[in-house]
This record gives C-alpha cells, sequence and structure tokens, in this order.
C-alpha cells in the first residue's frame, strides 16, 4: 500500500541517514571501482605471462558481514566479494584465479590511529589474538599454492566473524 509508512525509533538511524553523498561516492571508487581496474588493466597483462602462477587477490574486510556499523564500507567489501565470485568464472578458462582476503582486525599504523582497541580484540575473538599483516600475508601465500581454489573469500579474523557483535574501538 504506498500511503503506509514506517518510523523505527533507532539512535543509530543517523548513520544512515546522514552519509554526505560524496563518502558513498568515494568510499565505492576506492574499494569497488579501484579493484575492478586493478583487474581491468593488470588481467591481460596476466593473460601473456608465461608464469603458471596467475592469481588475483583483492582485499575484502570482516566488515562486509554488516556488524561493525559502517554501511557504505561493508557494502562496498560485500560489493567486492561479489566481484570476485562473479569474476572466478570468466578468468578461470584463461588460467586465472580470483580470491579475496577477508581480514579480521588487524594491527596496522592507520588502525592504531584509527583507536582500535586491540586489548578488546584479544579479550574477545575465539582465538585470543589479532591479525598482524603477516598473518594476512601468510593466509595468501598459502591458499596460492593449491592450485584449484577461485572464486574464494578466505576468512582470515580469529573468529570475529562467528562472535556476536563485539566491540573494537576504545
Amino acid at each position: 500500500h504506498p500511503e503506509e509508512t514506517a518510523l523505527v525509533n533507532d539512535p543509530n538511524k543517523h548513520v544512515v541517514f546522514d552519509i554526505p553523498d560524496h563518502v558513498v561516492k568515494e568510499t565505492l571508487d576506492l574499494n569497488v571501482a579501484g579493484s575492478m581496474y586493478s583487474v581491468k588493466y593488470l588481467g591481460p597483462l596476466m593473460l601473456n605471462s608465461e608464469h603458471e602462477q596467475r592469481t588475483i587477490w583483492l582485499t575484502s574486510s570482516v566488515n562486509a558481514t554488516g556488524r561493525f556499523g559502517q554501511p557504505v564500507y561493508s557494502a562496498s567489501k560485500a560489493a567486492l566479494e561479489g566481484y570476485v565470485r562473479a569474476s572466478a568464472s570468466i578468468l578461470g578458462p584463461y588460467g586465472i584465479r580470483i580470491n579475496a582476503i577477508v581480514p579480521g582486525s588487524t594491527e596496522t599504523h592507520a588502525t592504531k590511529g584509527e583507536g582500535m582497541n586491540f586489548s578488546e580484540v584479544d579479550r574477545t575473538t575465539p582465538l585470543r589474538t589479532h591479525n598482524l599483516p603477516q598473518d594476512i600475508a601468510d593466509a595468501v601465500i598459502a591458499t596460492m599454492r593449491v592450485r584449484t581454489v577461485t572464486g574464494h573469500s578466505l576468512v582470515v579474523d580469529m573468529g570475529q566473524s562467528v562472535q556476536p557483535d563485539m566491540g573494537r574501538y576504545s
């Protein structure tokens, strides 16, 4: 019924209703379009490569689950995972694999600068720890050794994605 409306009294609705247009555009351009352009321009170079190992890795995030209250960022990372799945069947016949790495809370200069509370992450994740950049690199390298993996999103999140909502910021 077109005349029906609903109002939900949610103190967090401003997170969705007040997102500036430029934030939506910049986030989608960086996380989705930027990755697509990388594949567009690197893919043809891989076609002409004599290397047996031809794998494209794109970076998603545990935030693709939408659980951490960042709607635009979450949507962009979920879109990236869909792009990986859809592209795998197209690139596969050319011998090119495409996958996404899906890290959970990772200690970097950026996340420290954002105020990510790693003590809280360590306390609340099933493995009682957080990622270091080397953990992400190790996961990619280990999976690259398996020649039959494509269209996959490899979750490296200490179990964050299976936990109830948890705080990560101070």
